[in-house]
């Protein structure tokens, strides 16, 4: 069978500009709540949590729209609030745990300035992180988290070693995503450090309200949240899409 996502309806849907906004308040969410954790205490880590579920939201908006962009057929549109959430948290469990445990491992054996860039890869996925290694990192976590989705969608229990399982199946062609996934989130972050620093400026130099330094804010960090998602989910499911539409042929060869 041809997962639903490698299916040819009519022809490609039409993307319209403004299905952008749709991850933007869950986006803007996840900024409020990265506030939170910058400064620590009780709350930190239930804002981390809060955050980590805004994040994949928006991720699941995005690749319902991708996978319609493309042709593709998906039920993650007929999703209820509630249902996301057990989602989020099926798939995040395990992927947190990998992080985690990544984390105080590097840690352990002295690779501190490292540790941070894998402990923040699924929140790369929508925000900017320290290092290229930690932009190749989070291009992984989003493959993986994606893999883990579609098998969800199709029934299968979304597993991280099943989402794994997938990636070393389909490696050529998520290999090849997730490189340029990382290399879009490479150029990105200088583009972003210059927007950063234009923020900055607008912030100390001058004598507006503090209404608007913290709109102008704001508007920075899910402005680019949402392209660095967008860009990362569309090229990753690309990649996906055209390694099921490559072993149709082989697929369907087998099963006569």
């Amino acid at each position: 069978m041809i997962p639903r996502i490698a299916q040819q309806p009519a022809g490609p849907g039409v993307f319209r500009p403004a299905l952008l906004l749709e991850t933007v308040p869950w986006l803007m969410l996840a900024a409020a709540l990265r506030v939170v954790i910058f400064h620590r205490g009780l709350a930190a880590f239930p804002a981390e949590v809060g955050a980590n579920a805004a994040i994949f939201i928006a991720l699941l908006l995005c690749a319902r729209r991708m996978v319609e962009f493309t042709g593709g057929t998906t039920q993650l549109g007929y999703l209820s609030l509630r249902d996301q959430l057990v989602l989020a948290y099926r798939v995040l469990h395990p992927v947190g745990l990998v992080i985690v445990g990544l984390y105080i491992g590097l840690s352990y054996v002295g690779a501190r300035t490292l540790a941070p860039s894998f402990y923040f890869g699924f929140d790369g996925i929508a925000f900017d992180q320290t290092s290229n290694l930690g932009r190749l990192w989070s291009a992984v976590i989003a493959a993986v988290v994606l893999l883990m989705v579609v098998r969800y969608e199709h029934g299968q229990r979304p597993s991280m070693l099943g989402g794994l399982r997938e990636l070393a199946a389909r490696w050529k062609y998520l290999l090849a995503g997730i490189v340029v996934a990382a290399v879009f989130q490479i150029l990105l972050s200088p583009v972003q450090g210059l927007a950063r620093w234009g923020v900055y400026q607008f912030w100390t130099g001058t004598a507006a309200p503090d209404a608007l330094k913290a709109a102008v804010y704001f508007t920075f960090i899910f402005s680019f949240a949402t392209i660095r998602l967008w860009g990362t989910v569309a090229i990753l499911i690309f990649a996906l899409r055209e390694s099921y539409r490559r072993s149709a042929p082989a697929s369907a060869a087998g099963s006569t």
